[in-house]
């Protein structure tokens, strides 16, 4: 293997060797190039996430401008995924925050009908998983008047039903 040439650079009356070339212009035009479409591009995740994030945030009865608060958006955002608002400390403590997030991302999950691999989708692939999440057909069980253990709760009686008429067996339960 070659040995790199040393560039000598003078300072004052002194020399030190240095592998390391200075950057001439079109290296730095370059380099400022690859950071600025970097930039951009990281700009517009974070447009479609603060997007997704409102109609998530809608769609699970919550006002929209809540997911545009720093900090308050993962209260509520714990609240809407099942867990209490409280678990927000947990984000302050290394190692339990990356344990919080998943459960809090698997609530989020489950909160609209879907499972773990929904779960590995959103911690994976967060804003795909984000945007199918806002802009797909999946409700929020809470708010559609689903139950916690996924059971549709008992209707009353339609005004054209008297409550003395039997109503049809549901599907029995094994």
């Amino acid at each position: 293997m070659p040995i790199p040439e040393l560039y000598m650079e003078e300072i004052g009356d002194d020399y030190y060797a240095s592998s390391v070339t200075p950057m001439d212009g079109a290296d730095a035009a370059v380099m400022m190039g690859i950071f600025g479409l970097w930039s951009i591009f990281i700009c517009g995740v974070m447009i479609v996430m603060i997007i997704a994030m409102w109609k998530i945030f809608t769609k699970a009865g919550e006002e929209g401008w809540k997911s545009l608060i720093p900090f308050y958006n993962t209260w509520v955002l714990l609240e809407i995924a099942g867990k209490p608002g409280w678990w927000f400390i947990w984000f302050f403590i290394p190692i339990a925050n990356i344990i919080v997030t998943i459960m809090m991302l698997d609530g989020l999950s489950k909160s609209f009908g879907k499972g773990i691999g929904y779960t590995l989708g959103l911690l994976f692939l967060s804003p795909i998983f984000f945007l199918m999440l806002a802009f797909g057909n999946a409700k929020h069980l809470k708010t559609a008047g689903v139950s916690d253990s996924g059971n549709v709760p008992p209707q009353s009686p339609t005004p054209t039903q008297s409550p003395t008429q039997e109503t049809p067996p549901q599907n029995p339960t094994v």
